[in-house]
């Protein structure tokens, strides 16, 4: 639930632009790290059938935002690149790991991130903070081999905390989460015995969280020793959320990147 006070004192007209430029600074910037991380090169292709395997991914996601954010009376449209992204980061990191034992897997995938704006305008201070969160697993089954093909079941919270002043006048803060059950499948194609390529797609919501999502993913990896492995991919996740006072309805998409270690 997001909740509002406002003075009635200030004139909320001539500073709702430049609020809501704030609000979607901060919204967008969710998108630099991302969940989802690619399938597992390790985990994919072990030869040991009979003992567990491990793979521990950080990554990641290069990724812009296109579409419709709203928060109560507050909203606009987005349309922006990964570069207008990186001035608002204050801390953030994003990890996968997968562990696997035969036809069978399953991984834990988070990310957190805290955006940071401090502005003045017409000597009124803005100051805006927000926080995200979105955590996955998910259970995966192998059902053929060259290339491999997993599908897979699972959940993906996420949880974005809000707290936006235009000091001492407007204040506005709270939070909104939702889970989605998510289903999908993953291929894996062993090029050669250090290069890789893959493609993932699950899709989810369906009204128990959010109206829909989608997730689809293709990339290349490189296998520098038995255990290290470097990730690039491209990425697209759209997310239509739709609930009480709070829109989420937008498209992402950018190049992915990251370093798996695995035993």
């Amino acid at each position: 639930m997001v909740c509002a006070t406002q003075n009635r004192l200030f004139p909320a007209n001539s500073a709702r632009g430049f609020l809501i430029s704030i609000l979607v600074a901060c919204l967008f910037n969710l998108c630099i790290l991302g969940p989802a991380g690619p399938p597992t090169v390790e985990g994919a292709t072990a030869t040991d059938e009979e003992g567990f395997r491990f793979e521990l991914t950080p990554y990641l996601w290069l990724s812009g935002l296109k579409g419709d954010v709203r928060i109560r009376r507050l909203g606009t449209e987005v349309d922006a690149d990964f570069k207008d992204l990186l001035d608002h980061l204050d801390l953030g990191g994003a990890l996968m790991f997968e562990a696997g034992k035969g036809d069978w897997s399953g991984w834990f995938d988070g990310f957190y991130v805290r955006l940071k704006e401090d502005a003045e305008r017409d000597r009124v201070r803005i100051g805006a903070v927000v926080e995200t969160s979105i955590i996955e697993g998910a259970i995966a089954y192998r059902v053929a081999e060259g290339p491999t093909v997993d599908v897979y079941a699972g959940v993906r919270r996420s949880r974005i905390d809000v707290e936006f002043e235009l000091k001492p006048l407007i204040t506005l803060d709270g939070h909104e989460s939702w889970v989605d059950p998510i289903v999908g499948a993953r291929f894996l194609w062993e090029l050669t015995d250090r290069w890789f390529a893959g493609i993932k797609f699950d899709m989810g919501g369906f009204g128990m969280g959010s109206d829909f999502t989608w997730n689809a993913q293709a990339g290349i990896w490189y296998r520098f020793t038995e255990h290290i492995s470097l990730k690039g991919s491209y990425r697209y996740l759209s997310i239509d959320y739709d609930e009480d006072d709070f829109v989420y309805d937008t498209d992402m998409n950018g190049f992915q990147i990251g370093l798996g270690i695995s035993w």
